[in-house]
């Protein structure tokens, strides 16, 4: 990260933290009495286990809320070393995985902080830990705290650092030809022959076939023979795959519009061979049956498919090929009106950004999607989430949203089935922005109505929905911004957006004779505040961001200015509210408290945290300009 290049909007990343408190993300140190080397250590390695996030040095809390009380600049310094020192020493910390952008020194009114981006670590570099026993020292992210990890989560991390990760190849003791269930072979067969009629291995016998797709194989080195895990998921006889695996199931649940209660469910209970071919050959096309099949010809050949159908069907595949099978092997698909869920055990072995990005996989069970490919149902390594976004994005569904879970681990990709173009989307906007929002262009709709289904979006995840390129893109985001529909967190590569739900235009009418609709509403603020005292006690760059019709959620130190401005005399929370345009939520959760705290506001009721009836006035301490954004 460039600290120059950056200064901005580096104070208005902190003001941005603070406010949303610590997150799964974002974790806050103190500092002022000493470098925090235990916590930062722990977090560390939380962060590079999970899914990486930022630690900030100098941020001190108080009841639930958050200060930049910062450094000394000689501390700074002195902190950025002994931090570095850390990482570095193999007695301290393992690994570091850090380069010296990871580490920002920036100064916020007057203050100097630590900024420290800690990355997800790399399958072969997990798991990152504390000391030198990773059985004592290895830590996730939960929430908002740092969490040591289980041996058995250790064991895992430990065991797929390998660089031939294959976990479906081991050679199940005892398990032989006799625990193939006969009729998935032969449908097996029957699929590869007609979709490969030329193969050299379509003459193979049963066995010969099976050791070539590496579900039956001899170790050279210790002459044990068998089944693979891999030959047994797919083929195997279910009371051999339980017996194997004791805790395998799959279990498929759909839901009617506004039933609680399931309207259909299969599940491996016994009555029929539910190995991963036969689970394929029934669920797949209940997944699909909500699908229409246009005619579309290719030439001469009619084709039944579109994008979101091979989309499905290679999250489906992605279903049965990632899991981490020798865990509590439950494989759980739940199809309700609104999405379609699917759930295994496990971890991702790529982070989120490379899902969402495309072009590279890790698999654990490589044989079992190699058996997949062959029948013409998986696509080429590094490309199926990209089959799974290039789908939902022709049919206009909002994007997939894939999350990691804990306690056991496991691997969740939710697919909605709900458009992002529709009209129930674009009443929301309406609801929100107003007539700006029939303004917007196809692509900044899209943006939007995204912003508004997901967490938050990105130039990584728009590249996959919108045809621009990334550099319009960009632009395209800081215009959203600029007319304060969006608002902008972090730095670089690493800025993600989120919609605005703060944003309330205030129209001062210029002709009072003849106010609009919106105006006539604006004119009449209750509480006896109107739009003309507004403009008379609230700062002039208030008054002028009024005229203009428009309010971008402020930096925090300009939201202080203009609240200072105004409440030279005792005001509710309510009025401040409605002059400025904010609602009294957020300045009660995320401002009024923090303005209290550092000497910027008084309350009239000091005794008394949660009065409805509080007020706050002025005091005398003032902002000095020059920290101003």
């Amino acid at each position: 990260m460039d600290i120059n290049k950056h200064h901005n909007s580096l104070q208005e990343y902190l003001d941005f933290l603070m406010m949303d408190k610590e997150t799964e993300c974002v974790e806050f140190k103190h500092g002022k009495g000493g470098f925090p080397t235990k916590g930062v250590k722990e977090t560390y390695s939380s962060f590079a286990n999970t899914e990486g996030g930022v630690i900030v040095i100098g941020i001190k809390e108080n009841n639930g809320n958050f200060y930049p009380e910062g450094l000394l600049q000689e501390q700074v310094f002195e902190y950025e070393k002994i931090f570095w020192d850390t990482i570095n020493d193999p007695n301290q910390v393992n690994r570091n995985i850090l380069t010296n952008n990871d580490v920002v020194r920036g100064e916020y009114d007057g203050h100097h902080f630590i900024l420290i981006s800690v990355p997800r670590a790399s399958r072969e570099d997990r798991p990152i830990y504390v000391g030198q026993n990773p059985l004592r020292g290895t830590y996730r992210r939960n929430d908002s705290g740092d969490y040591l990890c289980k041996e058995w989560e250790v064991s895992l991390m430990l065991s797929e650092r390998r660089p031939d990760l294959a976990m479906d190849y081991e050679i199940q003791d005892g398990f032989t030809m006799d625990d193939i269930d006969p009729e998935s072979l032969r449908a097996y067969r029957q699929l590869f022959v007609t979709l490969k009629p030329s193969h050299p291995w379509v003459s193979d016998d049963d066995l010969s076939l099976l050791k070539h797709l590496k579900a039956y194989r001899k170790d050279r080195k210790s002459g044990k023979e068998g089944l693979t895990l891999a030959g047994l998921l797919m083929f195997g006889k279910y009371d051999s795959i339980i017996e194997a695996l004791p805790q395998y199931m799959i279990d498929y649940r759909e839901y009617r519009p506004g039933q609680e209660r399931w309207s259909d469910r299969i599940y491996s209970d016994g009555a029929w061979e539910a190995n991963l071919f036969q689970i394929y050959r029934r669920l797949l096309p209940k997944l699909q049956s909500f699908l229409t099949t246009p005619f579309k010809l290719d030439g001469n050949t009619r084709l039944d498919e579109t994008k979101v159908h091979k989309g499905l069907r290679e999250a489906f595949v992605n279903f049965c090929v990632h899991p981490l099978y020798q865990s509590d092997t439950k494989l759980i698909i739940i199809k309700r009106p609104t999405e379609i869920s699917f759930s295994n055990p496990g971890t991702m072995l790529v982070s989120k950004e490379q899902f969402y990005s495309g072009g590279y996989s890790v698999c654990r069970n490589p044989s079992i999607q190699t058996m997949f490919s062959l029948i013409g149902i998986a696509e080429k390594a590094g490309s199926g989430s990209d089959t799974i976004i290039q789908g939902w994005k022709e049919a206009n569904f909002r994007m997939p949203i894939i999350s990691e879970k804990g306690e056991p681990n496991r691997v969740e990709l939710i697919l909605p089935l709900e458009s992002i173009l529709s009209n129930e989307i674009e009443q929301q906007l309406y609801q929100l922005f107003g007539e700006r929002s029939k303004k917007l262009s196809h692509n900044e709709l899209l943006t939007m109505a995204m912003a508004i289904t997901m967490p938050h979006v990105s130039n990584s995840i728009l590249q996959h929905s919108i045809d621009l390129h990334p550099a319009d893109i960009t632009s395209l985001l800081r215009g959203l911004c600029k007319d304060g529909m969006l608002s902008a967190s972090g730095f670089g590569r690493g800025t993600v957006y989120f919609l605005n739900k703060n944003y309330n235009p205030i129209i001062v009418s210029q002709d009072k004779a003849n106010p609009t609709p919106q105006q006539a509403h604006t004119n009449n603020y209750p509480g006896g505040v109107t739009a003309s005292n507004v403009a008379s006690n609230v700062a002039s760059n208030v008054a002028s961001n009024v005229a203009s019709g428009t309010r971008n959620r402020k930096p925090y130190k300009e939201l202080c200015q203009l609240i200072i401005d105004y409440c030279k005399t005792w005001k509710t929370r309510q009025e401040i509210a409605v002059a400025l345009g904010y609602k009294q939520d957020y300045l009660r959760n995320n401002v009024l408290p923090r303005m209290v705290a550092e000497g910027y506001l008084e309350k009239l009721y000091k005794e008394s945290a949660t009065s409805p009836n509080q007020k706050y006035r002025t005091t005398q301490r003032k902002i000095k300009q020059e920290n101003l954004l």
